[in-house]
């Protein structure tokens, strides 16, 4: 009850539902509507702000166990794990990469050179990404009538493919120049 109350009267709280209990009485649920669309930065505020302040003096005064969820809770948090996980993710994929490299080429400058060569790849497309639907730059050429946020799992998506294509191209590169023959001598010949 508390919590609602506290809610209802938080700036940047548009509107709280009734709260509903469940048959037993020891578990509740009501709705907060912030009044900011659920994608924009107010609201992952918003939200910061209800997790870290709001909720644990409550807690603390009542003994209650509360939570946040919802799309923009779940959102926001899906967001987060993927940012906390995706430089272990492109620390993996490199290195297997570049150890797959070394043992099909018995080189060490080839997989240096794919990986270096792979990671301005996708460093450009990350970028021109966020030129384009988050800065706004030449998306009316494109027909993107505005810009937003990227949604957080577009990244990895992003990374896998551009990886993938750039390294068979790589690949295959590499293992036609290494499988060229050296040209024969004409006098080897007789």
């Amino acid at each position: 009850m508390l919590l609602h109350k506290t809610l209802a009267g938080e700036p940047g709280v548009a509107k709280v539902t009734p709260i509903v209990f469940n048959p037993a009485k020891n578990t509740a649920v009501f709705q907060a509507y912030p009044t900011t669309s659920p994608e924009s930065e107010e609201t992952t505020e918003l939200l910061d702000h209800i997790r870290g302040e709001v909720i644990p003096p409550i807690e603390a005064k009542t003994g209650a166990q509360l939570h946040v969820g919802g799309i923009t809770a779940i959102f926001e948090d899906f967001g987060n794990a993927i940012s906390d996980k995706l430089p272990l993710f492109i620390g993996v994929v490199v290195l297997l990469s570049a150890l797959l490299l070394m043992i099909v080429f018995r080189s060490i400058l080839v997989p240096l050179k794919a990986v270096v060569m792979n990671l301005l790849s996708i460093g450009a497309a990350f970028g021109l990404i966020v030129a384009v639907f988050q800065w706004g730059w030449g998306a009316s050429l494109i027909g993107v009538d505005g810009s937003g946020p990227i949604i957080s799992f577009f990244p990895i998506f992003l990374f896998s493919i551009v990886f993938g294509l750039s390294m068979d191209y790589e690949v295959f590169l590499s293992g036609s120049t290494a499988t060229t023959p050296p040209p024969r001598s004409p006098a080897a010949s007789l």
